[in-house]
């Protein structure tokens, strides 16, 4: 189901008139009227010599009246002055309020457009891939082999995709709603999201698609997925490669395994009709228990070794019997882990007598030290050996030890 989505816009149109006004040069007219009113008293002073007294006085009442002529027109200029200084301010606060408002404006229409923006930009998920506010990350394959340097998988199941979403949305609410209406696991707090997490891949399940409402700490999430390590898990080693994307609302996770789901369960079947006979006894008894029924039942798979089979697995050398030493690491380590006791899978290039190259083993915790666990040396033919068997520091051959101390020789019981 697809959601189209409405973006948000805000337009405002702000109508301002303001009425054009003309600003009168206040000296000029000032000039102008005291120059008037210097040649009237010129003009009645002169006129007062050579006339009567009856028209100096009417000359000087006519000069009296035009100078308040004068002085009131001077009035009017400078009082049209004021005015006109007045509606200029005016104008000014007019244009300064009209210059401010217009700024609010267009800065809530680009507050609307980002905000609209962020949604569309972190909702839209197309494949893998999102625009720039979305974070995408690929994790290395994890590779583990037999003596060879590269490993192609073949038999897992990787129909799973991320859920693709165009458009923008209203808000994150209408976001993971969509997410949900289109298969999305919906979690609330980030221990629930790493409990889906951590059942997908203990069943080696294609993949997941989480929502949520932003609570889920992301960083946490991709902490618990598969990793590339020297010294791993079972998870670890069993994928070939994890793929993750996620936004604020949402996490996916795509995987390919060496077991497929369902072989997957059958391995977990095999262990738990395995565990009543296999976990008997002290630690060492239940070491030694496992690491010879592998030993027993799987023989080296060769034909891995030039491309013609791909028998990595725990289901390769728990049920086909054949395989390369990923097979035998992972076996042991599924038995190790459903007994409760510590163990780890190491992985590195080894030049030893009996190969050079590519291989993975065990190391296995017992009364407190380490050691070394190389069934497929042991279990490569039909006998079974215990030349790689409980191996301490002194007899270690391999020297990678990814951090981790071993017993000073050899565990002997």
């Amino acid at each position: 189901m697809k959601i189209k989505g409405l973006n948000l816009f805000l337009s405002a149109i702000l109508v301002l008139s303001l009425a054009a006004c003309t600003t009168p040069n206040s000296n000029k007219g000032l000039s102008s009227a005291q120059s008037n009113d210097s040649t009237i008293s010129a003009l009645a002073l002169n006129s007062d010599q050579n006339t009567t007294e009856d028209n100096a006085s009417t000359q000087l009442d006519a000069k009296s009246t035009q100078a308040n002529k004068n002085a009131a027109n001077a009035t009017e200029v400078n009082n049209n002055i004021q005015n006109s200084n007045d509606l200029q301010d005016s104008s000014d606060l007019q244009a300064a309020n009209e210059s401010d408002n217009n700024k609010q404006v267009t800065q809530a229409q680009n507050n609307t457009t980002t905000n609209n923006d962020l949604i569309q930009r972190k909702a839209v998920i197309d494949n893998v891939v999102i625009d720039t506010t979305q974070e995408v990350a690929t994790q290395a394959p994890i590779v583990g082999n037999g003596n060879s340097s590269s490993v192609t998988q073949t038999s897992s199941e990787n129909n799973f995709s991320f859920i693709q979403a165009s458009g923008s949305f209203r808000s994150w609410d209408a976001y993971v709603q969509y997410l949900k209406s289109n298969g999305a696991t919906y979690v609330s707090s980030t221990a629930e999201a790493i409990t889906v997490i951590n059942n997908i891949c203990k069943n080696a399940q294609s993949g997941m698609n989480l929502c949520f409402s932003g609570d889920v700490d992301i960083a946490s999430l991709v902490n618990v997925l598969p990793k590339d390590t020297t010294v791993s898990g079972y998870i670890d080693v069993n994928v070939s490669e994890c793929e993750y994307i996620y936004n604020d609302y949402y996490f996916a996770a795509k995987f390919t395994w060496w077991t497929s789901s369902s072989e997957e369960a059958a391995v977990n079947s095999l262990v738990a009709q395995m565990l009543p006979s296999l976990n008997q006894g002290t630690t060492y008894d239940k070491i030694k228990n496992v690491h010879d029924y592998i030993c027993n039942i799987a023989n080296y798979s060769t034909a891995t070794l030039t491309g013609a089979a791909d028998d990595f697995s725990a289901y390769d050398a728990l049920y086909k019997k054949l395989a390369v030493c990923q097979g035998y690491a992972l076996s042991f380590q599924k038995f190790m882990d459903a007994m409760g006791i510590e163990a780890q899978i190491v992985k590195g290039d080894i030049d030893t007598k009996l190969a050079k190259g590519s291989h993975a083993w065990n190391i296995v915790k017992l009364n407190g030290a380490w050691y070394c666990v190389d069934c497929t040396w042991d279990g490569q033919d039909d006998s079974t050996r215990y030349d790689y068997f409980l191996l301490g520091a002194k007899e270690y051959p391999y020297g990678i030890t990814g951090g981790i101390n071993f017993a000073p020789s050899r565990y002997i019981k």
